[in-house]
């Protein structure tokens, strides 16, 4: 490694900093960034309690004109006055916003992670197509995309994004060593979730928002109520659809077998709860959760979905259905619930994949990432 000098400054910039994968990969990829070489900042909405952030007041996901107009004057004024050599933007609004700004103030690299993409299954066509014409525009001022998986490539270049080659794919990296050691005691955690230690327990963790799928969780749930009396469903999160996803339980009779957790910090306990963790995703761009249960080595029921199918090796960590399908989804689970032989291969499978996605592989490709797009810029850190 070259002597270094000087620092560059590197900026980060997220619309919220709310419970979720992509909070977790900026903040991950902010601490773990090399001091000696990088001098890393965090730009945010007002989110951010307990977090050193630099924060835009008028930044948030609601589209609002003037909002939006005030919080990009805002990030301008930060940006043209932080002497960054790096803006490196995470989701649709912060995107936007963050990469024009840091373009109108003469940042030397600008590079943008969307943490998926809003292209479908989050808003009508109306809204889809405008986003997509924005990131048309926005990537062309941009050096590098960097997407979660090898799919999320394809499916930005298959709407013209930008040319194959803006793209970079980088898995969000997840601190792996907080699922694999020491071990939660599963007994121990059922009996305080008020769990019986021979109920099967299938769970789930991540926003209650509609692109999230837990309505068709629950639907399957319903299926699943005369043929698997006993089985119980856990759901750890928080967001705008839980009070009708918790109408949607009593709807269904389903309400004495789901427990609602709320968010909870201490996913490993958790997971260590299930005998079988389910994503029922209408679209993600990764699905750092499915990776989190892979290193606990939990079978896995996801939807084929975005880089779902990428991330579980196309079913060597866990089984696939298609997304809004209560049947197959129900189908699957009780498929993993019964096949014990086959629930058990699938979570070694998940064992192996898992160390594909560590922080620190994340960080250093990140790091890698920065020093070439430094040369290319004639920025060489020496």
């Amino acid at each position: 490694m070259p002597k270094v000098s000087r620092p560059r400054n590197v900026l980060h910039i997220i619309t919220r900093l709310d419970p979720g994968g992509s909070s977790e990969n900026t903040l991950i990829t902010v601490a773990g960034l090399d001091r000696r070489r990088y001098r890393p900042s965090l730009m945010t909405g007002p989110s951010a309690e307990g977090v050193a952030a630099i924060l835009i007041p008028h930044l948030s996901r609601k589209i609002h004109f003037l909002n939006d107009l005030l919080a990009f004057g805002e990030i301008y004024h930060k940006i043209r006055h932080g002497g960054y050599t790096i803006v490196h933007t995470h989701s649709s609004k912060a995107g936007i916003l963050g990469r024009w700004a840091a373009w109108l103030a003469g940042v030397p690299i600008i590079v943008h992670t969307p943490h998926g993409h809003v292209f479908y299954g989050y808003y009508g066509r109306t809204l889809s197509d405008l986003y997509i014409l924005l990131e048309r525009l926005t990537a062309r001022i941009t050096d590098k995309i960097i997407t979660l998986t090898e799919q999320g490539i394809r499916e930005h270049v298959e709407r013209r994004i930008a040319p194959r080659e803006k793209f970079t794919s980088i898995h969000s990296g997840v601190e792996l060593s907080r699922y694999t050691e020491p071990r939660p005691d599963p007994i121990m955690v059922r009996k305080q979730l008020g769990l019986s230690p021979d109920w099967p327990v299938v769970g789930s963790v991540g926003r209650f928002e509609p692109v999230k799928g837990y309505d068709t969780l629950l639907e399957a749930a319903a299926l699943l109520r005369t043929r698997q009396p006993k089985v119980r469903f856990l759901l750890a999160g928080e967001g705008k659809e839980e009070s009708r996803l918790k109408r949607l339980a009593k709807e269904l009779r389903v309400e004495d077998r789901v427990f609602f957790l709320g968010w909870r910090q201490e996913i490993p306990e958790i997971l260590s709860a299930l005998d079988l963790f389910v994503l029922p995703s209408r679209n993600e761009g990764m699905g750092r959760a499915l990776v989190q249960a892979m290193a606990m080595g939990k079978p896995i029921v996801a939807t084929r979905v975005g880089g779902v199918p990428e991330v579980l090796g196309e079913g060597e960590a866990g089984l696939l259905v298609p997304p809004d399908d209560p049947v197959q989804l129900s189908q699957a689970i009780e498929q993993l619930l019964t096949d014990r032989e086959l629930a058990r291969k699938l979570g070694e499978g998940g064992t192996r994949r898992a160390p594909a996605y560590s922080a620190e592989r994340m960080v250093a490709e990140i790091e890698s990432l920065y020093e070439i797009l430094l040369r290319m810029k004639g920025l060489t850190i020496a």
